[in-house]
């Protein structure tokens, strides 16, 4: 869509990094992970190594007994946590370094309109010249 109407601009996506803090729980739920299969596949010995003498717990046991449930649920659940914790939300547009719209900010999504009229409005601002008429945008994008 800005393709058609801002001919000769280029567009570029990109992520937004999340916190420090998001970044460390998504390797710290990896490392769970990673401990969670070593369990799932040799558990006991694992546990009765590291901590020599004690009872391994039940729920140790219950790993190695239903493998294929185990790592299921790992997978699935560790991916999960670490999608929700690695996910800002963030959708900011930006034309010659300055902000045309911020989610974050806004905490809502952009209509069409709005993307094309910051644009237009960055590009005027900046002694440029919108050459499109307004209202090229197809009426199926429009608000209604």
């Amino acid at each position: 869509m800005c393709s058609e109407n801002f001919e000769g601009n280029e567009i570029v996506g990109t992520n937004h990094e999340p916190s420090r803090a998001k970044k460390s729980v998504g390797k710290f739920i990896s490392y769970v992970q990673f401990i969670g299969l070593g369990a799932t596949f040799n558990g006991r010995a694992m546990f009765r190594t590291v901590f020599a003498g004690v009872v391994v717990p039940d729920v140790i046991a219950y790993l190695e007994q239903n493998k294929f449930h185990s790592l299921l649920m790992i997978h699935l659940v560790g991916n999960v946590l670490k999608q929700n914790f690695m996910n800002t939300g963030a959708f900011e547009i930006y034309y010659d370094g300055e902000e045309v719209f911020s989610k974050l900010k806004m905490n809502r999504m952009p209509t069409v309109e709005e993307i094309v009229d910051g644009i237009r409005h960055k590009i005027e601002a900046s002694g440029g010249r919108y050459t499109k008429p307004i209202g090229t945008v197809p009426g199926r994008l429009l608000k209604k």
